[in-house]
């Protein structure tokens, strides 16, 4: 039993060693969560995702339209969080998120997974993903440090999203991927599309990195593409892209379009001119500034853009590694066609649609950091990587401090103990988070015909009293110009009519500019 604990103990201080990063990253990044307080971050995307998890759970997964507790008294939706984030299809109200991860995210909920701890559930496949690279990709420990810490990936993981899985599952395929040119193996080539197809279910941007590293591949072939023309391999192919298959013939049946929900929602109404996809393109790859920066791909990994600018300054790289000049065709092609069909700029974190782009990128500059560079490089590269780690502890900043206002918002909501509530602030109304399936809630969104739904609501006499939430004028002033946002013209018309059937209270107000007023149902007499 002593030699047994012995040698099991030898085994663990080896894999420690040859690990370590691995170790870290599964150690550190959960108390960095808890530092900055994710459980407090669901608003937007995470927000919506989460409802319609939650909703499928809550609906047995026998369907995948979103619990709407005010849908009877609003059958139009008009005053819905969803209004503009959801859609109709098929005559079901549905998210616009793929139903892959909603799956996924409600088979945690009926293991009894809480949703303040999923961020952290789900970050455990980035670990995985690391030890992959490390394992078979031979990525320095150091250096798989640097991909979490000084790239897009980290600000990707921080709230309940698919990002952490879906890079699991595309590194996995894009290590078979590498195997392969090794090898040249059908096997390996099966599993690596078999993976790059199975990431569609999650992400687009699967399968486009399918076509750039294929496109990439045949260019790498193409004096010797018989190879791809043979029966076996063929045969290999077909069986990889089963999955990309069946997502698209899901898709179809189920939604009425190849591509799903995500796909008609982002580009039923994209009328982008030339110049907006223009100033799209650079925000994603770079960054612009309009009303707020943007943290696109390269000014958060400026690191990653030095061996593509010393591959075009001569051949010395390309020369060096059989995989370098495959790589700079992969990750050129891969950035050029998620920049050009992007949807829109990806927000604040622009580059995070370029995310898978960190594989072929981290490769090439695996290589890259092996040459026998100038003094001049070697200086680029350290200032570069000192750079990302700033922007590193900005975007930890500037999370903690958005978690925190998150948590004050909600308490703030929950303590007014309401059955029936309504915001006219959207963001305000997304601070909600979960109770938008868990109550009655209603956005009332300036842009939209309001006043009809919510006269309609407001003669129901199943409502005796609801509690308005807005905010205090000086914090309106800052919300000024933003989509969606009462003015002062809205804000009278609205107390207005509230005040036919509903008598106020004197409202409450918290620190941070919110107001929450209590209407209750006039007497009749």
């Amino acid at each position: 039993m002593t030699f047994l604990t012995f040698f099991v103990f030898l085994c663990l201080m080896n894999f420690l060693k040859k690990n370590w990063a691995f170790v870290l990253i599964l150690l550190t990044y959960p108390l960095l969560q808890i530092y900055i307080g994710t459980k407090h971050s669901f608003i937007s995307d995470s927000l919506i995702k989460a409802m319609q998890a939650e909703s499928l759970f809550q609906n047995h997964f026998q369907t995948e339209e979103v619990l709407y507790p005010g849908g009877e008294w609003d059958p139009g939706k008009q005053l819905s969080i969803l209004e503009g984030m959801g859609l109709f299809s098929r005559g079901r109200f549905i998210g616009q998120y793929p139903i892959a991860f909603t799956a996924f995210l409600a088979v945690l909920r009926s293991f009894g997974f809480v949703w303040e701890i999923l961020p952290t559930v789900l970050f455990v496949f980035i670990p995985i993903a690391f030890y992959l690279l490390g394992e078979f990709g031979k990525i320095k420990q150091k250096n798989l440090l640097l991909l979490l810490f000084g790239t897009v990936l980290f600000p990707s993981l921080i709230d309940v999203n698919e990002a952490p899985l879906f890079f699991m599952i595309v590194t996995m395929g894009f290590l078979y991927w590498i195997r392969f040119r090794e090898t040249e193996s059908s096997k390996h080539l099966f599993l690596s599309l078999f993976f790059l197809s199975l990431g569609s279910f999650f992400r687009h941007e699967s399968i486009l990195f399918l076509v750039s590293i294929f496109a990439a591949e045949l260019w790498e072939k193409r004096k010797r593409i018989s190879f791809f023309l043979s029966i076996r391999t063929l045969l290999f192919v077909l069986a990889g892209f089963l999955p990309l298959i069946a997502f698209l013939i899901w898709n179809q049946l189920d939604y009425g379009h190849i591509l799903g929900p995500r796909f008609i929602f982002n580009y039923g109404k994209d009328t982008a001119s030339i110049g907006e996809r223009a100033i799209r393109f650079i925000s994603i790859i770079f960054t612009y500034i309009s009303n707020v920066p943007k943290f696109g791909f390269f000014l958060c990994s400026p690191f990653l853009l030095l061996p593509l600018l010393h591959s075009i300054r001569g051949n010395s790289l390309l020369g060096q590694n059989k995989n370098a000049s495959f790589l700079i065709r992969f990750s050129v092609l891969f950035i050029l066609l998620i920049a050009v069909s992007a949807p829109n700029d990806g927000v604040t974190i622009s580059g995070r649609y370029l995310l898978l782009a960190i594989l072929p990128l981290f490769f090439l500059y695996e290589i890259w950091t092996a040459l026998d560079l100038s003094k001049g490089w070697r200086i680029a590269q350290k200032v570069s990587i000192v750079f990302s780690l700033i922007l590193l502890v900005l975007e930890v900043f500037v999370f903690k401090a958005s978690a925190k206002q998150l948590k004050q918002a909600k308490e703030f909501i929950v303590s007014q103990d309401a059955e029936v509530m309504m915001f006219t602030n959207p963001v305000f109304c997304g601070q909600a988070g979960l109770e938008h399936i868990r109550k009655v809630v209603y956005c009332i969104h300036s842009k939209n015909e309001w006043e009809k739904p919510l006269r309609s609501i407001l003669d129901r006499k199943e409502i005796s009293e609801f509690t308005l939430f807005g905010e205090e004028e000086e914090l309106r002033k800052k919300f000024a110009g933003y989509e969606n946002q009462f003015n002062d013209s809205d804000l009278k018309k609205l107390h207005s009519l509230l005040s036919e059937k509903f008598i106020p209270e004197p409202p409450k107000s918290h620190k941070i500019g919110y107001l929450a007023q209590k209407y209750v149902r006039k007497s009749i007499p």
